[in-house]
Order: C-alpha cells, then sequence, then structure tokens
C-alpha cells in the first residue's frame, strides 16, 4: 500500500480522466473479489468463536462504546460529517467495505471513512498492537493468551 502510494502520486505524466475510471472500476471490481475470497474463509473459523465465547462479546461492546458513544460526536463536531458515520459504524473489515461499496458506492462520503479506517488500521495498526502487545507481555499483567485473542481479533492488527 504504501509503494502504490509512492507511485501514484503523479509527478510526472497526470493520469486521464478516463483512465482514472477505468482504474476505479477495476479497483472495485478487485476489492469486490478479494473480500470474496476472506468470506470463503470466514465459514471453517466460526466454531472457534463458541470457544472464545464472552471475550469476543465483551470485545465488541468496547468497539460500541469507542466508536459510536465517543468518536462519532467528536468527529461530527469536528465537522467530519458523513466520513465520520462511514469511519465509525463499523469495525472496518472488509466485510463492511464490500457493504460500503454495494449500499454507498466508491464515492462517497461514507466509503471514504470506511476505507480511511481499514486503511490506516492495516498500515499502522499492526505496528501500534504488535509492538503494545509486546510491552504489555512482559509485564506479566496479562495472560499470554489474552493478548494473543485480541492479535488474532483486533481488526487487521
Amino acid at each position: 500500500m504504501v509503494l502504490g502510494a509512492i507511485l501514484g502520486t503523479q509527478r510526472l505524466r497526470p493520469i486521464s480522466a478516463a483512465a482514472r475510471s477505468v482504474a476505479t472500476l477495476l479497483l472495485e471490481i478487485g476489492i469486490i473479489v478479494f473480500l470474496a475470497r476472506l468470506g470463503t474463509q470466514i465459514g471453517p473459523t466460526l466454531m472457534k468463536l463458541g470457544v472464545i465465547g464472552p471475550a469476543i462479546a465483551l470485545q465488541e461492546v468496547g468497539h460500541i462504546f469507542g466508536t459510536v458513544i465517543i468518536a462519532l460526536p467528536v468527529a461530527v463536531a469536528l465537522g467530519l460529517g458523513r466520513v465520520a458515520i462511514g469511519a465509525t459504524w463499523s469495525i472496518d473489515r472488509e466485510s463492511f467495505l464490500a457493504y460500503a461499496i454495494q449500499r454507498f458506492g466508491v464515492r462517497s462520503p461514507e466509503y471514504r471513512g470506511v476505507f480511511s479506517v481499514w486503511l490506516l488500521g492495516s498500515l499502522f495498526g499492526a505496528v501500534f498492537i504488535s509492538l503494545l502487545a509486546g510491552f504489555l507481555g512482559g509485564l506479566s499483567i496479562f495472560d499470554p493468551l489474552a493478548l494473543a485473542r485480541d492479535l488474532a481479533w483486533a481488526p487487521h492488527r
């Protein structure tokens, strides 16, 4: 993603509007195929939810409290509008990207919010959560299985 951002700055020769519209369509198709592939991997792992039980339910309560109750009002107060709704209505996993494409389209503010949070979580969240889990694991406060569960279930981290 970082390499694509560097190469996509268009300093030498700008891309035409027709090429951008074709690229948008191809990107949308690529994301949908990617998400379909991920969807086929979900079925076999559903039985793990029964083993985790209350821990995953508590994590989801935290997602709702943190995003909807705290982050959404702050983002709307900062003037982010519909982008804030897209950024906070989900935990921004791939399935939410697919839903936002289908429901709102790739040019909508809601999709930009979902995609922004997904992208930032993918790039920076992985590093942050890895360092945090390593630090907390070294303190011997938490059970290592609890830290591993959070790494396995945290969105894009």
